[in-house]
């Protein structure tokens, strides 16, 4: 968390997804994982009306 700067109820925060790090922070964070920034994230596709 000092490393980031931030406290643990941000990271708390962003490990349930009630909120998401701004960008500069999610580069951050990947750095400290060393992971792609594309694998913190999950992409939510929703449903569509088949008929249109």
């Amino acid at each position: 968390m000092k490393k980031l700067g931030v406290s643990a109820n941000t990271l708390s925060n962003w490990s349930t997804g009630k909120t998401l790090p701004s960008l500069d922070k999610a580069f951050q964070l990947a750095d400290f994982l060393g992971v792609k920034v594309d694998d913190l994230y999950e992409r939510e596709v929703e449903e569509t009306d088949s008929t249109i």
